[in-house]
């Protein structure tokens, strides 16, 4: 089974942050605090921002930290850098204007919560996992309370993207349940953390739900066979693909074979025997000499002899081997049907290539015998005494007709 593949969503956060760039710059209630040069220029500098004019209010800012040693404004001014840089393309530069505003622990609390959240952000965005989830930690430690499912689902993918899966399993979820309808993508992330953390009960418990609000998504039904065939569940397995061929999900020629494959590893012959018969006529599995055995295999197993019979008498027709006559001889004999049991093994023998010669003498004897047809009977077994795997019972079966020969006469 092919498990799922971790899909990071981190670019929908970072969506956000060029619209917040602006509404993001200190409140007016922090402004209030700050020098009044620094004001007028941090200002100025705001309007540039809101003009688009970024490079230009980069330079100012730049300029207005050069002379700033108060340490709350000069938090102020690199985190209004920080959002500068970012809108100007500068990734790199704004994290570093961010940390710097941060570690000057000068910033109003909601100030540096939110340039926290968005340090976490971009490091997100930036590849750099580890650091991202140091970052959202800190964010989380004082904002859990108010975190929406976005910021939840970025944490779980920082998590999938540093293999701390346990974790992610648990942002995660805390996201599916804050929505308030069901979210796709984060059902997707919740099972391929389960996979990846190897907690398959969990897996089977996710799908279960996921298939219950996407029923018509083939992929979680034969995903969910694939974790109880997994746990050794096979016939649960079997009950998920077969209510999935029932719905008509089951489209492949791949997950019919599953499904045939499961049908059979259960005892269910005629099922497996029905689907595969069903597929290769309506051409959604190959009509080859491999499923055509499969095909009589099943009808036999399920004890339909006459079904068993013909798909053999195809598998002849495309193999070119007396093989496939050899097994329908074998079910000849169970119906007693001895004259074709003797036509089925001239058959096998015409054709040849056998595993055993002496097994299509042995039948051809055996059936002469039941129809007391014993010069011919001999024969057959003469022959099948040629033959190592066949001589003892062919010598006891010569034994036999002599001692029936005897009381017949």
């Amino acid at each position: 089974m092919n498990m799922a593949t971790l899909k990071p969503v981190i670019g929908m956060a970072s969506a956000c942050l060029v619209a917040a760039a602006i509404t993001a710059t200190p409140a007016m209630a922090a402004e209030q605090e700050l020098s009044r040069s620094t004001y007028k220029q941090l200002s100025d500098a705001r309007d540039l921002m809101q003009a688009k004019e970024y490079d230009k209010a980069v330079l100012k800012l730049e300029s207005l930290l050069a002379d700033t040693e108060k340490r709350y404004d000069r938090a102020i001014v690199l985190q209004t850098q920080g959002y500068a840089l970012l809108e100007s393309g500068e990734q790199a530069s704004a994290i570093n204007a961010f940390e710097q505003s941060l570690a000057l622990k000068a910033l109003p609390a909601e100030a540096a919560q939110q340039v926290q959240h968005t340090v976490g952000q971009l490091y997100a965005a930036d590849g750099q996992y580890a650091k991202a989830a140091k970052a959202l930690e800190a964010w989380f430690d004082g904002n859990a309370g108010q975190a929406k499912a976005t910021d939840y689902a970025l944490l779980a993918n920082v998590y999938a993207q540093t293999r701390s899966f346990t974790k992610g399993i648990a942002a995660i979820s805390r996201a599916i349940r804050l929505e308030s309808q069901p979210n796709k993508q984060y059902y997707d992330l919740l099972l391929a953390l389960t996979f990846e953390a190897e907690r398959y009960d969990q897996a089977a418990r996710a799908l279960e739900d996921m298939i219950g609000i996407w029923p018509d998504e083939t992929g979680y039904w034969t995903q969910l066979a694939n974790v109880y065939l997994n746990d050794n569940k096979a016939s649960k397995a079997h009950t998920v693909m077969k209510l999935a061929y029932e719905k008509g999900l089951l489209t492949t020629e791949s997950d019919l074979k599953n499904l045939v494959q499961l049908a059979m590893s259960v005892d269910l012959p005629f099922h497996a025997a029905r689907v595969l018969q069903d597929g290769m006529q309506n051409g959604r599995i190959a009509s080859n000499n491999e499923h055509w055995e499969l095909l009589a295999v099943a009808w036999a197993r399920a004890k339909e002899t006459d079904q068993a019979i013909d798909a053999y008498g195809k598998v002849a027709q495309l193999s070119g081997s007396g093989e496939a006559h050899l097994r329908q001889a074998e079910l000849y004999m169970q119906n007693d049907e001895w004259q074709k049991v003797i036509t089925a093994t001239d058959q096998a023998l015409k054709l040849g290539k056998l595993k055993s010669p002496g097994r299509a003498h042995l039948l051809r004897g055996m059936a002469y015998t039941q129809m007391r047809e014993y010069p011919q009977g001999l024969d057959a077994f003469g022959e099948a005494r040629r033959y190592d795997d066949t001589a003892s019972t062919a010598t006891r079966w010569v034994q036999y007709i002599r001692q029936r020969q005897q009381v017949e006469s």
